[in-house]
């Protein structure tokens, strides 16, 4: 059975502190983080006092282990002569034959490196040196796993030391991933839109998808204070996204369709074919579908194929809000609209690239002037671990508060502007509580302990 540790991961690495190979336990700085039960300490050594190890001791629960970020260097798998890894163990009593199991994963966002495992067993109470010589064709990984005891429905406990753990070789972790500020906030009318995505801006008139196809990297919360700013992060190198009902929907009463886009300039963003990318709307009459482009690239393109031709000139490393007429649509038919699509041309073409604030509009959309999403409501105590209360110089007409997953955990209609919320039911966590006062939607953060 293998474990899986990404959930516990998210929190290891905010809290453990940065070592590197090897590893002797001399300093409390090389403690590894317990978790599952599990326990851990730095001890004398029982067979020579004067030398510290690491204690493991087993929970019993069947995902125990021990972790240690490797923030300094990264240990390097990837040279097959030198990606053995040795260390000391010793179980601190006679269990019998225990199984146990080593661990590295990949860290940073997006799609990360397969983690490499291997088990090893322990007998007796003497201190027995492991050699696991894992396989060729790794990488480097900045996560170590230590699982006390393991194997499926394995509950047993146990206590262990180790020490000296060698092998592979340093490498400095990649630079943090770009990540960039958030999207200038609509000022549109509320009353003139019709919201695809997005979450600023206090739309409240939405086109509801009923299925996706394709897929995106990930959504990404750009703003940095306690308000909520998610952003699509594509990446055209692997696929693109797109949307639909199952019903066709009449947008003829808008005008225009707007969005917001950040690309990174730098070859290493571009694919061997150059930057492109297109919003693709799509119409459906009777049983065919219609799909019409509008790209964006380095240079205007008037001809070839649809999806290659280029329309609007791209503008890099900052937030670029676009409103296009639907007349630039060629072929759309406002009053069967039925899915839209990010995509580029080719998979040689634009790689990663931000969205938000998808929506139709009456007119040409305008932006704030101020571009940070300020809540209109106080929250506290933040965090919390029962009642929170909620603050407001309006009246607050409805509230839902939604976990890390998007799911909706709470909603609740109200005509007040002091109320406050039991949350004690919630698990533990961060969630996005989302306001509408006066009319006005609202998002805010806040910690339930």
């Amino acid at each position: 059975m293998k474990k899986i540790t990404l959930f516990i991961f998210l929190v290891a690495s905010s809290i453990c502190f940065a070592q590197e190979f090897p590893l002797n336990f001399t300093n409390s700085n090389q403690l590894l983080t317990a978790y599952g039960g599990a326990a851990t300490s730095l001890v004398p050594d029982p067979t020579a006092s004067t030398n510290q190890v690491l204690r493991v001791a087993g929970g019993s629960y069947e995902y125990d282990n021990a972790q240690l970020n490797l923030l300094t260097n990264y240990i390097n798998l990837a040279d097959d002569t030198n990606n053995s890894i040795t260390f000391r163990v010793k179980p601190e009593a006679d269990y019998g034959t225990r199984t146990h199991l080593l661990k590295f994963e990949s860290r940073g966002t997006g799609v990360g490196l397969p983690a490499t495992e291997l088990q090893f067993t322990t007998s007796g109470t003497a201190w027995t040196t492991v050699t696991l010589n894992f396989p060729s064709g790794l990488g480097n990984y900045g996560l170590m796993v230590l699982f006390p005891d393991f194997g499926p429905n394995n509950f047993q406990v146990g206590n262990y030391l180790f020490d000296d753990f060698a092998g592979g070789t340093n490498i400095a972790p990649p630079p943090p991933p770009f990540v960039p500020t958030q999207a200038p906030i609509p000022s549109t009318p509320p009353a003139q839109v019709l919201k695809i995505y997005g979450d600023t801006g206090g739309f409240t008139t939405y086109w509801v998808s009923a299925y996706s196809f394709g897929g995106y990297e990930n959504i990404l919360d750009l703003d940095t204070g306690t308000a909520v700013n998610e952003a699509i992060k594509m990446n055209f190198a692997t696929q693109g996204f797109g949307q639909g009902t199952n019903a066709v929907t009449n947008v003829s009463t808008y005008g225009y369709l707007n969005f917001s886009y950040y690309v990174q300039s730098g070859a290493a963003n571009a694919g061997s074919l150059g930057h492109q990318f297109y919003f693709d709307l799509i119409s459906r009459i009777g049983s065919t579908n219609t799909e019409a482009f509008y790209g964006i690239g380095p240079a205007l393109i008037t001809a070839g194929n649809p999806w290659e031709q280029v329309k609007k000139v791209i503008v890099f490393d900052s937030w670029q809000t676009v409103s296009i007429p639907l007349s630039d649509f060629v072929g759309f038919s406002p009053a069967n609209f039925f899915q839209f699509k990010l995509g580029s041309s080719s998979d040689l073409r634009t790689k990663i690239a931000y969205f938000d604030n998808i929506y139709f509009s009456v007119n040409a959309g305008t932006l704030n002037t101020n571009n940070f999403n300020i809540s209109k409501v106080k929250l506290y105590p933040n965090p919390t671990s029962n009642i929170l209360n909620l603050e407001s110089v309006g009246t607050i007409q409805n509230i839902a508060i939604f976990n890390v997953l998007g799911q909706e955990v709470m909603n609740k209609t109200t005509n007040e502007s002091l109320l406050s919320l039991d949350v004690s039911g919630l698990n533990a966590g961060i969630y996005v509580i989302k306001t509408v006062i006066d009319g006005t939607v609202s998002s805010t953060k806040f910690i339930k302990e």
